[in-house]
């Protein structure tokens, strides 16, 4: 499905396939594949699929499998995914939750994928009951 250049659509969009926005959508978009927001889209949206590669502006809650957010991608709102890639130059405003097989209190670090052009990097962010001598904080397991 397209929703192309100067369209405009207000609603719910339910699509099995992949659907590409380079408009504006207001409502909600789910689909069972993949959702493409082109770099000239405005989206105010709430979308649900299995990946979300955001190009343009999208303000509303995302939950799929896998996030992308490239360079000239703006998100403001909640993610809910197993894994979130923020390209350089992305803008994500909001908060995120990346469920899992482990728990919070199981995990022992969150990992990050950030891409810097050309090369990509990996960087674990220590969970927050651990000073940074490594040794657990007083607190721990609490």
């Amino acid at each position: 499905a397209l929703i192309g250049a100067g369209s405009q659509f207000e609603g719910k969009i339910d699509v099995e396939g992949a659907i590409r926005i380079d408009g504006e959508v207001k409502g909600e978009i789910n689909s069972a594949n993949w959702v493409v927001v082109g770099e000239i889209a405005a989206v105010e949206a709430d979308i649900r699929a299995k990946t979300v590669i955001i190009n343009g502006s999208v303000v509303g809650n995302v939950v799929a499998q896998q996030v992308f957010l490239k360079p000239t991608g703006r998100l403001q709102g909640s993610v809910e995914t197993p894994r979130l890639i923020l390209d350089s130059g992305a803008v994500f405003n909001g908060s995120s939750r990346m469920p899992g097989s482990a728990t919070a209190a199981q995990a022992k670090d969150a990992t990050v994928q950030t891409r810097d052009n050309p090369k990509s990097r990996t960087r674990t962010v220590p969970r927050g009951d651990r000073v940074p001598t490594g040794r657990p904080s007083p607190v721990a397991g609490v």
